[in-house]
Formats: structure tokens, sequence, C-alpha cells
């Protein structure tokens, strides 16, 4: 008679799941304090002219200042329109950066699903092979490193659904969340302050969306 499982025992998918999710997270959390630490060594190399220049986001075409850009080459390449330099915004590049984040959570999890299956119909868990050497003991995992800048919010966090929700519940999720912030819903005479307000808040979540929506078509190919 097979021996009865303990209900409250985690699962092993469970437990690789976890485990591929924690280090993919801390992949991209040291990732992103490099980069943070990059972007503030170059800004701070620039001279004073390129400091007070505008540059056009080559994702959104906006123009914005230094302080508003993630990254930015001075002798990059010029937009013919407008004269100014190419670079890419903080909100472009968080949303570029979160869409990545996102499929790689979403490939880990898919290899930890394939590790459990087959951890599942082998010997994992039962130790070394007879005649194999003990490694010891594994080192724990290492300190998360400081918050990130370029992450910003999940864009799970951003439209309030959970990391693994289908793509019905962040459509539906979304529809309501920018049904009270689009641009067309404040009446004549709102403030500009108010207004600006809910447009950054709109946007934010579109991207929100948009990313989330890219990994999910991605998964489906």
């Amino acid at each position: 008679m097979p021996p009865r499982r303990n209900p409250r025992a985690p699962k092993i998918e469970d437990v690789v799941g976890m485990g591929a999710e924690f280090f993919a997270e801390r992949l991209f959390d040291r990732a992103a304090e490099f980069l943070e630490n990059k972007r503030d060594q170059t800004f701070q190399q620039l001279p004073q002219e390129a400091r007070a220049q505008v540059y056009d986001c080559a994702a959104c075409t906006k123009q914005f200042p230094l302080q508003e850009m993630e990254m930015v080459n001075p002798h990059g390449q010029v937009n013919p329109a407008t004269g100014n330099t190419f670079g890419t915004c903080r909100k472009c590049f968080a949303f570029m950066w979160n869409t990545a984040e996102e499929k790689l959570l979403a490939i880990a999890r898919a290899k930890a699903a394939q590790a459990a299956q087959a951890a599942s119909q082998g010997h994992w868990g039962k130790g070394p092979p007879p005649g194999a050497a003990n490694p010891g003991p594994r080192p724990g995992p290492r300190p998360a490193p400081h918050a990130a800048g370029p992450a910003l919010r999940k864009p799970w966090e951003i439209l309030g659904v959970a990391q693994d929700a289908t793509l019905d519940e962040i459509k539906k999720a979304y529809r309501k969340l920018a049904a009270q912030h689009h641009p067309d819903v404040f009446p004549p005479g709102t403030p500009h302050e108010t207004v600006a307000a809910g447009r950054d808040k709109f946007e934010e979540l579109t991207r929100a969306y948009k990313a989330m929506e890219k990994v999910r078509q991605v998964a489906r190919e």
C-alpha cells in the first residue's frame, strides 16, 4: 500500500515553480540595478548642453527633457523632422521592461512545470543515487538587492489582477479602469491638472494591458 500523502505538504511543481520565479525575479532585479546605475553615471557625464536638450522617444515619438528619459545617446541618431536626438523615455522603457520580465516569468513557469513532471517520474527528492558523493547543503538564496527603478509597478499590480490572470480577466479589469480614467469622461471645465492626471493614468493602464496581452499571445504561439 503506497504511503498516504500529507495534504499539507507542498506539491513538487509548486516548489519548483516558486524557485524558478524567484531566480527569474532576482535576475531582473540585478539587471535593473545595473542599468539604473549605468544610466545615472551616463547622465552625470553629459555636457551641460546635452543636459538641456529635448529628446525624442523612439517608441512613443513624444518629446521629453533629459530627466524624463531612461536611455539617451547625445551622439546617436537624430530625428530629421525635429532635429532632436532619439532616446527612450521612462514610461516606454518601463513598458518594454515589464513585458520582457513577465515573458521571462512565463517561460520560467513553463520550464518549472516540465521539471516537476520529470521529477515526478524520476527519483528527485530521494537523495543522491547509491555511490554518489553527497554535495552537502546548498547555499541559501542571496539577499534581494535594492529596489530598482526601471521596473516601476508591475502590469498586474496596475490592473489589479493576479499575475497569472487570464486574458479575459485582464480585459475586464482594463475596461473597467479605463472607463474611469479616459480623458473623454471628464466634463468641460475640469481643471487641466485633473485631466492630465487622468490621461497619464489611462496611458499607464493601456501599457500594462498591452504588456500582459503580448505575453499571453506569445504563449499561444
